[in-house]
C-alpha cells in the first residue's frame, strides 16, 4: 500500500519540483533554485539548440558544488534582467518502482545583459530527471540542455544526417583555409558561449562586410557544412566533427 501511495504521489512531487524551479527563475533566488538539486547532478549542455548530437555537448560546470553555483548563477542575476519566463510541462513519467522520473519541459527564458543590452536566449525542450531518495525526498538528478526537436518534426535534420552518412567525402573533399576558419570560429564561439554566433560576430572577428558573411554562411551551408534552422537567429551548427577543424587562427 505504501509503495502504491509513493507511485500515486511521484507525478505531483515532481510536477512540484518543476513548478519550483520556475519561481526560483521568476524570483531569482538563487537557494530556492538550489534546493532542487542532487548533490550528485552533473548537467551537459548542447552548445545550441540544434546540437541533438551528444558528440557536440560540452560540461560547462563540474559535479553540483552548492557555493560554486550558487556564486556563478548568482551572478547571472545581478548582471541581468529577467524579461519573460515561460516553461511548460509536457509529459511526466515515473518509473514502475516509483523511484525516479522525468519531465519533459519546454522553455522559453529571456534574460538581457544590463550593462549593453545583450540578450540570452533560453528556447527548446528539456528532460529533466529525478530521483526519490531513501527519506521520500525527490531531486533534480540530471537533465539535458535545451533542444528544438521541431528540427525533427519538420524533418530538417536531412542535412545533418545526410553529412554524417557523407563524412568520407568531407575528408576527400576539404573545406578551403578561410572556410576553416569560418567553422573554426562557429565551432568555439558556440561552445564558449553556449549559443551559436550571429553573422554580425562573425563581422567583428572577420573585419569584411556583412554581405561578404552571409555568401560565406550560404556557401558552407551549400556544402552541407553547416546546418541553420529557417527563420530562426543564432541558429548555425557546424556539421563537421570537433578534430576535423583546423586551429583558430
Amino acid at each position: 500500500m505504501i509503495e502504491r501511495d509513493r507511485g500515486k504521489d511521484a507525478p505531483a512531487r515532481i510536477e512540484e519540483l518543476v513548478n519550483r524551479e520556475t519561481q526560483a527563475w521568476d524570483r531569482q533566488d538563487v537557494e530556492l533554485l538550489l534546493s532542487i538539486l542532487h548533490p550528485d547532478m552533473v548537467w551537459p549542455w548542447p552548445p545550441g539548440a540544434s546540437a541533438h548530437d551528444p558528440i557536440d555537448w560540452v560540461l560547462e560546470w563540474g559535479r553540483y558544488d552548492f557555493e560554486r553555483w550558487k556564486r556563478d548563477w548568482q551572478e547571472l542575476f545581478d548582471t541581468h534582467d529577467l524579461m519573460h519566463n515561460r516553461r511548460i510541462i509536457r509529459r511526466i513519467e515515473v518509473a514502475a518502482e516509483s523511484d525516479g522520473g522525468f519531465a519533459v519541459v519546454d522553455v522559453d527564458t529571456l534574460w538581457r545583459r544590463r550593462a549593453d543590452g545583450v540578450p540570452n536566449h533560453w528556447s527548446g525542450r528539456a528532460c529533466k530527471i529525478y530521483t526519490r531518495l531513501a527519506r521520500g525526498e525527490w531531486k533534480l538528478i540530471a537533465q539535458t540542455g535545451l533542444l528544438d526537436y521541431s528540427l525533427i518534426k519538420r524533418g530538417t535534420r536531412n542535412s545533418a544526417q545526410h553529412a554524417n552518412k557523407n563524412a568520407g567525402a568531407l575528408v576527400k573533399d576539404p573545406f578551403t583555409k578561410l572556410q576553416g576558419q569560418y567553422l573554426a570560429f562557429i565551432e568555439s564561439y558556440t561552445r564558449l558561449n553556449r549559443r551559436p554566433p550571429a553573422e554580425a560576430d562573425l563581422q567583428r572577428y572577420f573585419k569584411v562586410t556583412p554581405p561578404s558573411i552571409h555568401q560565406m554562411i550560404l556557401t558552407l551551408e551549400k556544402r552541407g557544412l553547416i546546418a541553420r534552422t529557417p527563420g530562426q537567429a543564432r541558429s548555425i551548427q557546424v556539421l563537421v566533427a570537433r578534430d576535423q577543424l583546423p586551429s583558430l587562427e
